[in-house]
């Protein structure tokens, strides 16, 4: 919703009334927009580092059965993106289970 759209719904709202200028209207609007994008950033970016945490807390598998590779791989991922290395080791995690 763009703030034409929010200024055509709230024009009678006594709290809306009670900014006098167009622009002063407009420019809270945003920053509101602004900070509201910020909070719902913050909070997906903490999901998934609880996600990637439990992760890797599972991860690098202990015994035999992990490789010189996947240690390395798995060392390499942990510097990327938490995202990015999630994908890249759930794709490891189903290669060894199809292999084994």
């Amino acid at each position: 919703m763009g703030f034409s759209e929010f200024a055509m719904k709230h024009a009678r709202e006594p709290r809306f009334k009670a900014i006098e200028k167009m622009k002063d209207r407009e420019q809270l609007f945003n920053e509101f927009l602004q900070e509201s994008k910020k909070k719902q950033d913050e909070e997906q970016r903490s999901k998934a580092d609880k996600v990637w945490g439990r992760f890797c807390s599972m991860w690098p598998p202990r015994g035999p059965r992990i490789s010189g590779l996947e240690s390395d791989l798995f060392a390499l991922v942990v510097s990327l993106n938490p995202l990015v290395a999630l994908l890249k080791m759930m794709v490891v995690f189903l290669v060894a289970k199809l292999v084994s």
